[in-house]
């Protein structure tokens, strides 16, 4: 099914006099289904826990630092929502791992991680006159955000201890609101129509769950992981519709990751093929 969507730069949002009658740029975009991804998650599942690979199974924490990249936004009426590259989130997630060597070469693994994100938009009326208009108020999305990313590894070199593979898979982000402290709803009275209605639903406009893509590289060296990926949005929008006057306006955001992690293996365990037994190394 083709849908017709928000999914610009910041470029492509820029603000221009009323007089030129600009609006958002829309493009075309296609909207993706999960089935191929719960397909591949499936497989994943069967190749970790079959219980005739006898290979062992390992895991360990996991340390990671992201980098967003945040495109999209939205005109409702006169009002406009644009992200805002001036205040780049680049908080870290914590989590675990756990592995398994499905052959000499080939490894499958999956990550749990946990991390707050933050996101900011700037809101204004793009038909407001006065001497400094339109101005433009700054809005927060938080949310805490919880990824399972099963992954495949491919070993493609080897020198001693150090080991170099590639990697691709998915992940499933589950979401919730965050908020460090109760806020209470803005007014600004007869100035700025609609914003102030705007900025107080970025609380809870988020979609509660995300499908994404992700392909990169690791290294391997004695315990350490170092592992660098790219995470793309392969679902609609990271957020929903907003409302302005009891009107909806689609509110399209691509959020896509380039992230780098760090993962220890404690120890692992190794899978006996004849009664699955399990012996710690």
């Amino acid at each position: 099914m083709t849908e017709y969507c928000n999914h610009a730069n910041n470029e492509d949002y820029e603000y221009k006099p009323a007089e030129s009658n600009s609006t958002l740029v829309k493009s075309r975009c296609e909207k993706k289904g999960p089935f191929g991804l719960g397909l591949f998650l499936f497989a994943m599942y069967a190749l970790a826990c079959h219980p005739g690979l006898g290979q062992p199974l390992a895991f360990g924490p996991v340390f990671q630092i992201y980098q967003p990249s945040v495109r999209g936004g939205a005109e409702a009426g006169d009002v406009i929502i644009l992200s805002d590259p001036t205040t780049p989130n680049r908080e870290p997630s914590v989590g675990v791992f756990v592995s398994r060597k499905v052959s000499s070469y080939l490894q499958v693994s999956l990550s749990i991680n946990y991390s707050q994100q933050f996101y900011s938009f700037m809101v204004f009326n793009q038909a407001e006159q006065c001497a400094f208009c339109p101005v433009r108020k700054s809005a927060s999305l938080a949310v805490n955000n919880f990824d399972v990313a099963p992954t495949l590894k491919l070993q493609v070199f080897k020198t001693g201890n150090l080991r170099f593979f590639l990697v691709g898979g998915g992940s499933i982000q589950f979401r919730t609101e965050f908020r460090p402290m109760e806020n209470e709803d803005i007014s600004f009275g007869n100035k700025h129509p609609g914003v102030a209605e705007i900025i107080n639903q970025m609380d809870d406009v988020h979609k509660p769950v995300g499908l994404y893509v992700s392909y990169g590289a690791a290294a391997h060296y004695g315990r350490f992981i170092f592992q660098l990926c790219h995470q793309s949005m392969i679902s609609h929008s990271f957020t929903s519709n907003l409302y302005l006057n009891s009107t909806p306006y689609p509110f399209n955001v691509d959020i896509s990751y380039v992230t780098l992690s760090l993962q220890y293996q404690l120890y692992s365990l190794k899978m006996k093929k004849s009664r699955g037994e399990k012996v710690a190394q």
